[in-house]
């Protein structure tokens, strides 16, 4: 039980680092296309006074969405230096070297 429980974490943690980049992916390529339109509206309308976000604070959140991804993916690894060993050590397993290969490989699945 333990075992699967240590797996299921396994999953969670990709599913969480994939979902995370995937939603700011999207969330950037819509704020990329609001920049271009704002560009556009910029050449063709007449000047006066503008509303909505401006070209470069699209550009700064888009710069602090790349950061959060990194943040998201050095959180997660954080997180599970400190979960993983616990799991590991409650699993029954016949080695030490057993255990050892078991949580090795899985880092490797989820740090990488």
């Amino acid at each position: 039980l333990i075992r699967a429980m240590h797996w299921v974490a396994v999953f969670l943690f990709i599913a969480e680092a994939c979902c995370f980049a995937g939603g700011s992916s999207k969330f950037r390529s819509f704020l990329a296309q609001s920049a271009k339109n704002i560009h556009e509206h910029d050449l063709l309308a007449s000047p006066g006074p503008k509303t909505g976000l401006q070209a470069s604070q699209l550009h700064t959140i888009d710069t602090m969405l790349k950061y959060s991804v990194t943040i998201n993916i050095k959180l997660s690894v954080f997180l599970w230096s400190i979960i993983s060993p616990k799991f590991a050590a409650m699993e029954c397993r016949r080695t030490e070297q057993e255990k050892k290969d078991s949580q090795v490989f899985k880092n490797f699945v989820v740090m990488s």
